[in-house]
Parts: structure tokens; C-alpha cells; sequence
């Protein structure tokens, strides 16, 4: 009878985990604490990367190693603190004494949720050419024509030349 027909699953095993084979055992299995746990979601929240947070764990670990054991806070942490942020932000635009700060939490909540922008978009009326007149952003040319300012101007510089 073989060693491996004595020991069964048993020997196999011990291959695997390198007992017996003559090579030291691998590294232990990483075991996320509650204060790691913590620590990766408060940072996911903020929107650390996935690498940097990988770098602050014990020595440093891989991302695939912080992907596969701090899954569910790599995944909910942002959500959750945009959903605070959001709540915040329209408790302040809905329900703040402080004018200013409600306008300024409206008009964010407006561009961003509701994509309002403060672009300028003209369109009508008709150029020297008879062409229509259309421009985007900004503030539009602005063509001042007083009548008679050129024939004043025009009489001035005789007036000034007589003299």
C-alpha cells in the first residue's frame, strides 16, 4: 500500500498547503478585523482609490485581495454617503433661514440633478447679410448704432480741420 492510499484526501492536502513537499507554507489567509472594515468604507465613501486604500491595509495588501474581502464596502460606501450628502444638501435648499445658502444649494441641485446650466443660447434675428444670428455661451456681440452719432462724428472732424 502507497502513502497516498493510506492518507487519502488527507495526504492531498498536505501537498497543498506545502507541508511534506519540502517547501515553506504560503502566507496565511487574509482575515479582514472590524476596524479594516471600518477603515475601507470610510475611506470608499470619500472616494479614496481602491489602490491607496489597498496601500493603507496592514503592510499593504492587493487590490484583488481588498476586492474580494471588502467587497460590500468597496460597493456601499459611496452610494451612502452621496444619499447623506444629498439629503443634506436638499434640507438646506428646501428649509434653510439662510437665503444664500438655500440659492446656493437650489441652483447646485439644479445644474447637477436637473441639468440646468446658466449657458446662454441665443437664437433669432438677422445679421448685416440678412443671415440668422445664433451663438452659444457667453455674452453675444453687442452692435451699438446711435443715429446720427456717425454724421455728428463726420462734423466734428470738419469743424476741427476749419479751425
Amino acid at each position: 500500500m502507497s502513502a497516498s492510499d493510506v492518507g487519502g484526501d488527507t495526504a492531498k492536502k498536505s501537498a497543498k498547503n506545502g507541508r511534506g513537499t519540502g517547501r515553506p507554507p504560503g502566507r496565511p489567509s487574509f482575515k479582514p478585523t472590524a476596524d479594516e472594515r471600518k477603515m475601507v468604507y470610510r475611506m470608499a465613501a470619500v472616494g479614496i482609490p481602491e489602490k491607496d486604500i489597498a496601500m493603507c491595509l496592514r503592510n499593504g495588501v492587493s487590490e484583488t485581495t481588498l476586492r474580494k474581502h471588502f467587497k460590500k464596502e468597496l460597493k456601499s460606501a459611496h452610494v451612502e454617503a452621496n444619499a447623506k450628502i444629498a439629503g443634506r444638501l436638499f434640507a438646506i435648499a428646501t428649509q434653510s433661514d439662510d437665503l444664500r445658502a438655500a440659492a446656493t444649494a437650489g441652483i447646485f441641485w439644479t445644474k447637477v440633478r436637473m441639468g440646468w446650466s446658466e449657458k446662454i443660447q441665443h437664437v433669432g434675428g438677422k445679421d448685416a447679410d440678412d443671415k440668422p444670428i445664433k451663438f452659444e455661451g457667453g455674452m453675444p456681440p453687442v452692435n451699438i448704432t446711435i443715429e446720427g452719432a456717425a454724421a455728428a462724428s463726420e462734423s466734428a472732424k470738419g469743424d476741427d480741420g476749419d479751425s
